[in-house]
């Protein structure tokens, strides 16, 4: 099976320690460019019939110039068909290959107006191997960038003087500045590519940390509302309890807000570990939780085979907590069950109570099921799904995607 891979083409022209300062959008550029890059070869190498008919019509060329015009078309197949099933990639990295290719287009194109009568040099297709050397150019400004485009077309307007002297041709203005135009050409397509995809990639990128701000706030939002605003909501519970002495509501007020400050502390502090960790380590610290709160959780999670990536352990978690905080808040009951199964491809979490429940066609004003739950998951690609009568208690269906 044949396998595109153009990771080999990204910074090709760049050195390692440059190759890790590159931002985004440089990144993106190189990425597109790529795509000059492998036209370039494909341009080359469709274009063997045309320089072989070229080279074989012109009685007066030398038989060798077909053969090798045959031979170096060969290698340009081949190099596309190895860059394109991602084989032969390191060779458009090799400073070596580079200089050699440019070698062969100008021997080819000296050879070339060696071979052809002499003084026919600047008439009507007369340039039979000029096109190889479009390509050239074009390749290698896809590849290594403006300087190195310019460089070689600097270098196309001597080779032009070269094959001029030595097929003893009178010199001819017109048709000099027509083949240099040409080579101009070939120079001047990559550079507006890359221009255009550079504005491309910046406006990708801008976009990007835009939407990326927004899930940040939405974050924050989510995180504000599962710790501060449930914290002072438990709290205000607790306190409102007259049946419990005085002491042991502010004993209960206390242990609560110490766990808000520890939690908040590791929000702060941007502890990667939280949003780390195995899925049952993670649901344990949440038993843990609930029980400080005053709810008895039943972790089942014999059923637990596989452990999902973190950015979804993250997510389940996160609407877990919620799911429980609203048994705590709103069932009117001390115990609910969460209940974990997994497989290859899939990981469910069941949360129960047997609480009052609620009416699912009600309006709800409550931002934690439509944002901290039901948002959390379907961002990692899982679904939701409630079902609750009044009387008949909440049962809650988050599953995911491995």
């Amino acid at each position: 099976m044949i396998r595109a891979d153009w990771r080999f083409l990204l910074d090709c022209s760049l050195s390692p320690p440059k190759r890790s300062k590159l931002g985004s959008d440089d990144r993106l550029v190189n990425q597109a460019t790529s795509w000059g890059a492998i036209a370039g070869i494909f341009y080359r190498a469709i274009l063997g019939p045309t320089l072989f008919t070229g080279a074989f019509a012109n009685s007066h060329v030398s038989p060798m110039l077909p053969v090798a015009i045959v031979v170096v078309l060969a290698g340009d197949v081949t190099l596309f068909i190895g860059v394109f099933t991602g084989r032969l990639g390191w060779l458009l990295r090799s400073r070596v290959f580079f200089v050699v290719d440019v070698l062969i287009a100008v021997v080819l194109n000296m050879w070339a107006a060696k071979a052809i009568p002499p003084t026919t040099f600047f008439q009507p297709a007369q340039d039979i191997l000029w096109a190889y050397a479009f390509g050239t150019i074009a390749l290698w400004t896809a590849l290594r960038g403006p300087r190195t485009g310019a460089i070689l077309l600097t270098g196309g307007a001597a080779l032009l003087l070269g094959m001029a002297q030595l097929n003893h041709a009178k010199f001819d203005l017109p048709q000099y500045l027509y083949r240099l135009a040409l080579l101009a050409v070939a120079f001047a397509l990559p550079v507006v590519f890359i221009m255009m995809a550079r504005q491309t990639a910046q406006l990708v990128v801008k976009e990007a940390l835009r939407a990326g701000r927004a899930e940040e706030r939405a974050e924050m939002l989510r995180t504000m509302h599962d710790t501060v605003l449930q914290t002072l909501g438990t709290i205000v519970l607790r306190v409102s309890e007259n049946e419990k002495p005085v002491e042991k509501r502010l004993q209960d007020v206390r242990a609560i807000a110490l766990l808000q400050q520890e939690e908040l502390r590791t929000i702060l502090a941007q502890d990667d570990e939280r949003l780390r960790g195995n899925l049952a380590n993670q649901l344990a610290k949440l038993m843990q939780e609930f029980t400080a709160r005053g709810l008895r959780v039943e972790l089942v999670n014999a059923e637990l085979t596989t452990d999902p990536p973190d950015r979804v352990v993250h997510a389940l978690v996160g609407a877990i907590h919620e799911a429980l905080t609203n048994v705590h808040k709103h069932a009117g009951v001390d115990r609910a069950v969460v209940r974990v199964a997994s497989s290859a491809q899939e990981v469910e979490v069941r949360v129960r109570d047997h609480g009052c429940g609620f009416d699912l066609n009600a309006p709800t004003a409550g931002y934690g099921m439509a944002h901290s739950i039901k948002q959390r998951v379907e961002a990692v690609g899982g679904q939701v799904q409630v079902e609750s009568k009044p009387g008949q208690g909440t049962r809650v269906r988050l599953s995911s995607r491995n």
